[in-house]
C-alpha cells in the first residue's frame, strides 16, 4: 500500500451537471452534484438556507392564490381574488375591491410621495400612496399587463402597444399634453430600466426605449433572435439585467463601449435544470425575487396541483472568486430549492430592512429569510460533493479520514455518508455518520440572530471522522432534515487516504 496522502476540498461552485465525471473529481471538487436547499455562503464555503413564516397569519381576503405580494408603505400589498389589500402582519385591510382579477405587476415611483402603480391585465391600473390614497386611472389603458416609471412619465404595457403618460402626471394620457402611445407590432409582454434606457421585452425579441419626452421617443432593435418566456423572471442586480430566455437565464450587460450591449447566458451548468423550467413557463407560476445582501437571484416555478414538498426552484449566488472550468465558465453558484410553493413573489427595503415576500395557494404571504424551517415544515437541505478519485481512477482508495472545516450557527443534525463508487447495486456503503458527534467544540463567540442577514461571530470548527471502506471513486454527502436545525456553513474538507493496486 502507498503512502498516506491528503486531498484537500473547497467548497465552491455549486451545482454543476454539465461536465464528466472525470473533470468534476479533479477540477471542481468543491462543486456539487446534490445541492438541495443550500447558498453560497457570505465569505465561503457553502450554507443551508434560512427559512421563512407567514407574514400575516390571517390568509389575504379572498379566493385562490395570491396574485401579487409586494412590500410597500412599512407592510405588504397583496392581491387575490377581486381586490388588493394591505397588512402590517396584523390582518387586511382593502385597498380596492371589485376588480376582475388577475396577474397582479407594480411599479414603485416616488414623483411627489411614495406611490405603486398596480395593473393586472383586465382592469384599469390603480395607485395606492404612501399617505393610503387609492387612485383608478380610467384614462390609462384598460388590461395593461406591465407598468414601469420612466423620466417621470408612466409607461404601460399592452399586447403590442407602448402607452406612455404625460411628464409627472400618471392620470393623463392626453398627447396634446405630450403623451404617447407607440405600437411595436410585435407581442410584449415586460419591460426594466437599465442604464437609464427602458428595455422591452417579448417572448422573441428585446428592444429599448430612447428619448426623454413625445418629441424624441424612439424604439430600437436590440435582437429579434432571443427574447423574455416569463415576464416575471426578471430581475436587475449587480448592474445587469437578468431574465429567463428560451435557452436559460441570460443578462443584457454593457460592454466598455457606450451604447453596446451584451447578451450572455449564465446557466451552462445546470442545464438539465433549467430545461425543466424552460418547459414549464407556459403553465407554471414563474416568478423571481432576489436577496440583495447576498447577492442572489431566486427562481420559482409553481403550479396549484403540486405538493409543496414537490415545489421546486433555483438559487443563483455571484460569486466572482469560484473555480471557472472553460466550458462552463460563469460567475454564478447555482443551487436547488425544494419545498417552497411559490405563486408570486417581490423584495423592497422598508424601514431600512430587506423585506422579501412570496405568495402562495392557499392565500397567505409569507416572509422569507426568517426563522429555520417553512413555515414549520423542516428544511431538508443536501450537499453531495463529486466522485473523486484522487489521481487515478484505475487505482483502489482506502480513505481513512475526512476532517469536515465548517462553521455552525446552532443546534444541526447533519449526517454524513461517505460513499463509494457511484453507489452502484451490490456494493457495501459504510453506515451514516451524525457529524455533529465529531466536532472539536461547540462553543460560539456570539449569538447567531435569524430574521437578519448579518451573524454575530461563529467559530471555525472541525469535525474529524474516521472512515471505512474502500473504492475507485468517493464522494461525501453531508444531510441535515431534522426538526429545529439551524443553518450551518461547510467551508471544505481535507481527506487523507491510501491507494492500493490498479483493478
Amino acid at each position: 500500500m502507498d503512502r498516506w496522502q491528503t486531498f484537500p476540498v473547497e467548497a465552491t461552485g455549486g451545482v454543476i451537471e454539465s461536465s464528466s465525471v472525470l473533470t468534476l473529481g479533479a477540477r471542481a471538487p468543491g462543486a456539487l452534484i446534490q445541492g438541495q436547499n443550500i447558498e453560497g455562503a457570505t465569505g465561503r464555503g457553502y450554507r443551508r438556507i434560512n427559512g421563512f413564516q407567514k407574514y400575516d397569519t390571517n390568509a389575504v381576503t379572498g379566493t385562490g392564490k395570491v396574485l401579487g405580494a409586494f412590500p410597500f408603505r412599512g407592510g405588504v400589498v397583496a392581491a387575490r381574488g377581486t381586490g388588493y389589500y394591505f397588512s402590517t402582519g396584523s390582518g387586511w385591510s382593502i385597498i380596492k375591491t371589485g376588480l376582475s382579477g388577475g396577474k397582479t405587476r407594480i411599479e414603485r415611483y416616488n414623483w411627489i410621495k411614495p406611490t405603486i402603480c398596480l395593473v393586472n391585465s383586465v382592469d384599469y391600473p390603480v395607485t395606492y400612496d404612501q399617505d393610503g390614497t387609492v387612485t383608478e386611472l380610467t384614462d390609462a389603458p384598460q388590461g395593461a399587463t406591465f407598468v414601469h416609471s420612466h423620466k417621470r412619465h408612466m409607461v404601460f404595457i399592452k399586447d403590442q402597444s407602448l402607452f406612455i403618460s404625460a411628464p409627472g402626471d400618471e392620470t393623463d394620457f392626453d398627447g396634446a399634453n405630450g403623451a404617447a402611445e407607440i405600437n411595436i407590432g410585435k407581442a410584449l409582454n415586460s419591460a426594466a430600466l437599465w442604464r437609464g434606457e427602458l428595455y422591452i421585452f417579448g417572448p422573441n425579441q428585446i428592444s429599448r426605449l430612447t428619448g426623454s419626452s413625445s418629441a424624441d421617443w424612439a424604439v430600437i432593435p436590440v435582437t429579434e433572435r432571443i427574447g423574455c418566456i416569463a415576464p416575471d423572471s426578471i430581475q436587475e442586480l449587480a448592474g445587469d439585467l437578468y431574465f429567463l430566455a428560451q435557452d436559460g437565464i441570460r443578462t443584457i450587460s454593457g460592454t466598455e463601449e457606450t451604447g453596446e450591449v451584451n447578451i450572455d447566458t449564465k446557466t451552462r451548468a445546470i442545464e438539465t435544470r433549467i430545461e425543466e423550467v424552460i418547459s414549464k413557463a407556459g403553465t407554471y407560476d414563474v416568478s423571481s425575487v432576489q436577496v440583495p445582501s447576498k447577492s442572489q437571484y431566486r427562481l420559482f416555478w409553481g403550479s396549484e396541483s403540486e405538493p409543496a414538498e414537490s415545489a421546486k426552484g433555483l438559487l443563483g449566488h455571484l460569486h466572482t472568486d469560484i473555480l471557472q472550468l472553460p466550458e462552463i465558465a460563469s460567475e454564478w453558484e447555482w443551487f436547488d430549492l425544494k419545498g417552497i410553493k411559490v405563486s408570486c413573489c417581490d423584495y423592497n427595503y422598508e424601514n431600512n430592512d430587506l423585506v422579501v415576500v412570496h405568495g402562495d395557494y392557499e392565500g397567505y404571504v409569507h416572509q422569507q429569510e426568517l426563522g429555520s424551517d417553512f413555515d414549520g415544515t423542516t428544511i431538508t437541505s443536501i450537499m453531495q460533493f463529486p466522485w473523486w478519485y484522487y489521481g487515478d481512477p484505475e487505482k483502489r482508495k482506502v480513505p481513512q479520514k475526512l476532517s469536515v472545516y465548517a462553521r455552525r450557527e446552532g443546534g444541526s443534525s447533519i449526517s454524513l455518508e461517505s460513499l463509494f463508487d457511484f453507489e452502484e447495486n451490490g456494493i457495501i456503503q459504510p453506515a451514516a455518520i451524525a457529524l455533529e458527534d465529531y466536532f472539536v467544540s461547540n462553543s460560539f463567540f456570539g449569538t447567531a440572530v435569524f430574521g437578519t442577514n448579518n451573524f454575530d461571530s461563529i467559530a471555525d470548527e472541525t469535525a474529524e471522522v474516521g472512515l471505512i471502506g474502500s473504492g475507485f471513486f468517493h464522494s461525501v454527502k453531508l444531510t441535515s432534515n431534522t426538526s429545529g436545525d439551524t443553518p450551518y456553513i461547510v467551508d471544505g474538507f481535507s481527506i487523507e487516504f491510501a491507494q492500493k493496486g490498479n483493478r
